[in-house]
């Protein structure tokens, strides 16, 4: 799939999840913040014990469009159950997610150079 429709999958769910936290008054909580930010370093430090296994997974376009729905489906249930925090947790993580993106496509940059 590459980094750059990696990128634009995760804008799609960012986007609108920022639009969501304003209408919830999602709070700016350094602690969530922190909370996101580190699940998606663990999950993408987990996820590259095996990179070459999930990538082949991963670049199978039903897997992609399921992690989308599933990311609505957990900022959903993630405000019902602790509320509006849960969609500053899942924002840091998306960001998150996109700096880890640009850190690796600047690294292979480097390199190719």
């Amino acid at each position: 799939m590459g980094r750059r429709r990696d990128a634009l999958s995760t804008l799609a769910v960012l986007c609108p999840l920022l639009a969501a936290g304003v209408v919830v008054s999602a709070p700016a909580d350094p602690l969530a913040a922190v909370v996101g930010a580190a699940g998606t370093l663990t999950l993408e430090g987990l996820l590259s014990l095996d990179a070459p296994r999930v990538r082949r997974v991963w670049d199978r376009f039903v897997v992609q469009v399921a992690a989308v729905v599933v990311a609505f489906v957990v900022a959903a249930l993630g405000v019902l159950s602790i509320g509006p925090v849960a969609v500053t947790v899942l924002v840091a993580a998306l960001v998150t997610y996109l700096l880890v993106l640009a850190a690796v496509s600047l690294r292979d940059a480097a390199r190719a150079a």
